[in-house]
C-alpha cells in the first residue's frame, strides 16, 4: 500500500512557514468544478422532500451553502506526481513544485480518496441528512468521472479551525494568525509539519535560481529533517517527465 500522497503547487515565497508548508482549505464556491457538491437543484429537491414528510418549512441550498459549505474547505492531494496535465494545470505550467507527504502522518488522519462517477448515484443522494454535519461532508468526495486522472484525495476543514488566513481586500496578502475565527472574506490555511514532508520535486521549467533558494529555505526551517529534492526532466522517448535527484 502506497505510503505517500502528492500536492502541485505554483511557488510562493510565504508557502514555507517557520512551523511547516501553508495549505489553503478552499470552500465550495471557490472550487474550480460547478457540479462540486450536487448540483443545487437536485440538492434542493432532496431537502423538499424530507421536509414535507416532516411537514415542515425547508431551508434554502442558499442558507445551507451559508451556513455549511461556505464554513468548510477541501485540501486536496493525489496519489500521483508525474501526471502532465496536473503538473500544467496546478504547478505553473511546469515551472512550479509538487511536494510529496507522509501520509500516516498525523495531519493526514482524515485524508479520504475521492469518488468519480458519470452520474450521481441515487443511494448517495439517499444517505444526505442536511441536519448532519457528518452526512453534508460526504459531498465533498464525489465528482464526475472527468476528473479521474487526478486520483484525488482531500482532507476536510472546518475554517473556523485555520491557523492563519489572508484577507481577500488586504493588497500586501499578508497572512495572518487566526484564532477561532472564519470569514467568506478571507482565505484559510492550516500548516502541514516539516515532519510530514517526504520530498520536493522541481517543475521542468522552473530556473536554477528559485531551485536553489527553495533548498535554502527547507535546509533553514526544517533543519533536523532529512527531505529529498528532484528536478523533473522531459523523457527523450516519451510524453513523460523523469525525476533525478537535484544537486546544488
Amino acid at each position: 500500500m502506497a505510503t505517500m500522497i502528492f500536492k502541485y503547487f505554483k511557488f510562493r515565497d510565504n508557502m514555507f512557514h517557520d512551523n511547516g508548508i501553508i495549505l489553503r482549505a478552499t470552500p465550495r464556491n471557490n472550487l474550480n468544478d460547478p457540479f462540486e457538491f450536487l448540483p443545487p437543484t437536485i440538492l434542493t429537491d432532496k431537502i423538499n422532500e424530507i421536509h414535507k414528510k416532516r411537514k415542515t418549512t425547508p431551508p434554502s441550498y442558499q442558507q445551507i451553502s451559508q451556513t455549511f459549505f461556505s464554513f468548510h474547505g477541501a485540501i486536496s492531494f493525489t496519489e500521483s506526481k508525474s501526471n502532465l496535465l496536473m503538473w500544467s494545470h496546478y504547478a505553473d505550467e511546469h515551472k512550479g513544485i509538487v511536494l510529496g507527504f507522509d501520509k500516516n502522518h498525523f495531519f493526514f488522519k482524515n485524508l479520504k480518496r475521492v469518488k468519480y462517477d458519470s452520474t450521481i448515484p441515487d443511494e448517495f443522494i439517499e444517505d444526505i441528512d442536511i441536519n448532519d454535519n457528518d452526512s453534508l461532508l460526504k459531498l465533498f468526495y464525489l465528482k464526475s468521472d472527468e476528473w479521474i486522472y487526478e486520483k484525488e484525495h482531500r482532507i476536510v476543514q472546518d475554517l473556523i479551525d485555520s491557523e492563519y488566513y489572508i484577507d481577500n481586500k488586504d493588497k500586501k496578502k499578508e497572512l495572518v494568525k487566526c484564532i477561532n475565527d472564519a470569514s467568506t472574506d478571507w482565505k484559510h490555511f492550516f500548516v502541514v509539519p516539516y515532519k510530514a514532508l517526504v520530498s520536493v520535486y522541481f517543475g521542468c521549467r522552473m530556473n536554477r535560481d528559485d531551485k536553489k533558494r527553495i533548498s535554502a529555505m527547507l535546509a533553514t526551517k526544517a533543519k533536523e529533517i532529512s527531505i529529498k529534492t528532484f528536478e523533473a526532466i522531459q523523457s527523450k522517448a516519451s510524453f513523460r517527465l523523469e525525476f533525478r535527484k537535484f544537486e546544488l
